[in-house]
């Protein structure tokens, strides 16, 4: 195991905490062989680990997006699979909300926005990032507002689903 990685699972060990997080974002930074790292710790076995490093690995996503697209099939398959804590696939839709999908993954992540949307099991948090998704992908592909509108106005709402709902029927009412 190299120390990089050594370095970041003990920090990741250490304390789960916004400290901590933001202490594994700046070691992290745009380096590619730490981001590897960080990434192959959310993407092991390792159920803590792979939640705590889901955490940070959000931040830097987001603010270090060409790191994502080096790797977009591992997030991918991260982001669907089965039986993981619900806290990885929060934190991977909070980088797909925030990044511009590539054409490569559109298909992927437009069909798995809308099952996630669609399934009664799924955590709120992920749900509303599915909407925030889907909202963006109606300008590319406006062949999704029948359903998306149809999906929108079934979804059983919380209030933290209501506010992206009333934000997505806003947008779509301008695209009318």
């Amino acid at each position: 195991m190299s120390g990089t990685m050594n370095i970041i699972q003990e920090m990741l060990l250490a304390e789960h905490s916004r400290r901590q997080c933001d202490a594994i974002i700046q070691f992290v930074g745009n380096n590619r062989s730490r981001f590897r790292a960080l990434l192959d710790c959310m993407c092991g076995e390792n159920a803590v680990l792979s939640q705590r490093a889901a955490w940070p690995m959000s931040d830097i996503g987001i603010r270090h997006p060409k790191l994502v697209y080096e790797h977009i099939q591992a997030f991918l398959d991260e982001w669907i699979k089965p039986n993981r804590h619900p806290g990885i696939r929060r934190n991977i839709t909070r980088i797909f909300e925030h990044i511009e999908i590539p054409e490569s993954a559109a298909g992927t992540v437009l069909h798995h926005s809308f099952s996630m949307l669609e399934d009664p099991q799924e955590a709120i948090a992920v749900k509303a990032g599915c909407i925030t998704i889907l909202q963006k992908f109606t300008g590319p592909y406006p062949e999704i507002i029948p359903e998306f509108t149809f999906l929108l106005n079934n979804l059983k709402s919380t209030p933290a689903l209501k506010a992206r709902q009333k934000r997505a029927f806003k947008a779509l009412k301008k695209k009318s």
